[in-house]
């Protein structure tokens, strides 16, 4: 896997000054709304689906935090004999097993789909 750093450039940047009683500045810096991306990773490694299924895509920064992604994601390398997706849903076709790529802006992730007899 590899580490993807979004560009700040056009990103709004937050004085955030800290104040003492004086109105001296101890420190200052510069807070970006754009976080570092480490990775992405869907909500579940493996789905068994007997009928449609969403699928949750969640982004994991540095900070430590992770957020869904809602937008900009892709889909790929599946059986389309076995399952279908529309959108960030999964629909059973037949059964059968298949891995499941998931793209976003760079970051690759994937997860396996069963779907029973």
């Amino acid at each position: 896997m590899h580490k993807v750093t979004l560009s700040l450039a056009d990103a709004p940047m937050e004085d955030t000054s800290i104040i003492t009683r004086t109105d001296t500045v101890v420190s200052r810096r510069k807070v970006s709304a754009v976080p570092d991306i480490l990775m992405i990773k869907a909500e579940q490694l493996s789905y068994t689906i007997s009928g449609s299924e969403k699928i949750w895509v969640m982004a994991f920064d540095t900070d430590g935090f992770c957020f869904p992604l809602l937008t900009g994601l892709s889909f790929d390398g599946y059986d389309t004999s076995v399952i279908k997706i529309v959108e960030t849903t999964i629909y059973p076709v037949a059964p059968g097993n298949t891995r499941v790529f998931v793209h976003w802006h760079g970051f690759t992730s994937s997860f396996v789909v069963q779907v029973p007899q």
